[in-house]
């Protein structure tokens, strides 16, 4: 119902964005700063466990730490890319019906449109039933996924001077 699913939203709003969601982040580029300014250390997540490791930095169990931060950066990126496909491939869907306020302005009143969202991820349309529009299903945040990458990676393929300043102009 409306109410859990506004009970979910905060969840997801407070654990991704709350306090405790950015201890990490500042705690990491404190260290990070440290090492790199005071110590003369490369830029590297290893390098923030000198004091506890010393030497052994430059060994496997500095690999090991620069690995697993590479596979949990991946991750976080690939979660927040998903979460946002999502949610920008449910905006689509609004949009395109003129969802406001509880009616759908822009539906056909044909019979055959009366549940316009049946295509959708885990629905099937009844006998006699049609999707309309954009539905909100795997495929279309696919393609949403793909179009946010390539936008992305032909960002920064064209450099500061070009492509990111473009697209920051572009957002901004």
């Amino acid at each position: 119902n409306d109410n859990e699913d506004a009970t979910h939203a905060l969840l997801v709003c407070w654990y991704h964005r709350g306090l405790h969601g950015w201890i990490p982040y500042t705690t990491m580029g404190a260290v990070l700063g440290i090492m790199t300014h005071r110590r003369g250390f490369p830029l590297t997540i290893r390098y923030m466990f000198w004091p506890l490791i010393g030497e052994r930095c430059y060994g496997w169990m500095g690999d090991a730490v620069d690995i697993l931060s590479i596979i949990t950066t991946l991750f976080g990126v690939c979660t927040s890319l998903g979460l946002g496909a999502m949610q920008v491939n449910q905006g689509m869907q609004r949009l395109d019906h003129g969802f406001y306020r509880g009616v759908n302005y822009n539906i056909p009143a044909d019979e055959k449109y009366s549940t316009p969202t049946c295509g959708g991820t885990g629905q099937v349309c009844a006998e006699g039933k049609e999707p309309y529009g954009i539905q909100a299903n795997v495929p279309t945040q696919i393609v949403i996924i793909l179009v946010i990458t390539l936008v992305a990676t032909g960002s920064v393929v064209s450099g500061m001077d070009r492509g990111i300043v473009n697209l920051s102009r572009f957002t901004f």
